[in-house]
């Protein structure tokens, strides 16, 4: 990097760094792509025996993963996704625990958006759904099928 890395700072050069090493990749993928092509039409050409063929090219197949940098990049986008669904988890929880179960509200089970925060769903109680149906109703999402009839019902009318 030298003496350019920090002039005029380090953020500075940031962006120039990134497009390097993005361009180094896909550079490295394209050659990787053209040794692997290369290799098979080689061993497509000259002859040999067929199992051998087959290991040699399982062989080369191995030394690109390797040299080529494969391995590395797949690590790497591992963590990346690891990072991210620590951040969406740790974000759904705190709207959890500061909004009033928000998330668990709005997009998951109301029967457990109701459950009170350090109190276990149904540990010694009915269901809310149970203690619905014995006279109030406090479901906002629930549907009007109940109130419809069904087809056979409908139908013996």
């Amino acid at each position: 990097v030298g003496d350019r890395f920090a002039n005029p700072n380090a953020w500075t050069r940031m962006p120039e760094y990134v497009i390097s090493i993005v361009i180094f990749i896909f550079l490295l993928g394209l050659l990787k792509e053209w040794v692997l092509i290369s290799v098979r039409i080689a061993l497509n050409i000259f002859p040999c025996a067929k199992g051998n063929r087959i290991n040699r090219l399982r062989e080369c197949t191995r030394i690109c993963f390797v040299y080529f940098f494969v391995h590395q990049l797949s690590i790497v986008q591992a963590y990346f996704v690891l990072v991210a669904n620590l951040a969406t988890s740790v974000l759904l929880a705190t709207v959890d625990q500061v909004f009033c179960n928000g998330h668990t509200w709005f997009l998951l089970n109301t029967e457990l958006a109701r459950t009170k925060h350090g109190e276990r769903y149904m540990e010694k109680n009915a269901t809310f759904f149970e203690m619905d149906s014995l006279g109030y109703n406090l479901d906002i999402w629930g549907s009007d099928s109940e109130s419809e009839a069904s087809p056979r019902e409908a139908h013996d009318t």
